[in-house]
């Protein structure tokens, strides 16, 4: 039952997050380079690794476990996002924008997943 990854909408649609997070905190401040910068970008790239790695295995049930790590990832995006935005390192506006992206790619993953079991 082995996937291709680099066909899924879920993985194209994570690397294309992965762009814009590293656009968007390119300007926080220098002092965030090991903090919140290098937090929502690990977390970024948590998204479409899980995937990646998943899409290995041939078990349905262990597939769906690293969907679940990739969704966690994006939950802690999300408030990282959120955070961006208090700590005014990004406007609300986009904050807002990178949320739906992230809230839209959640519900595909969720949405996958149910089919994957």
């Amino acid at each position: 039952m082995n996937h291709n990854y680099t066909k899924l909408d879920i993985w194209i649609e994570s690397r294309e997050l992965v762009k814009i997070i590293y656009k968007k905190t390119s300007s926080y401040p220098k002092s965030e380079t090991y903090g919140l910068v290098s937090q929502m970008r690990r977390a970024a790239i948590s998204v479409s690794s899980n995937i990646t790695e998943g899409s290995a295995f041939e078990s349905k049930r262990m597939f769906a476990r690293y969907l679940n790590i990739a969704l966690g990832s994006l939950y802690e995006l999300e408030c990282q996002c959120y955070l961006s935005s208090d700590l005014d390192y990004i406007n609300r506006k986009d904050s807002e924008w990178i949320i739906i992206r992230i809230n839209n790619l959640k519900a595909k993953i969720k949405a996958f997943k149910n089919k994957v079991l």
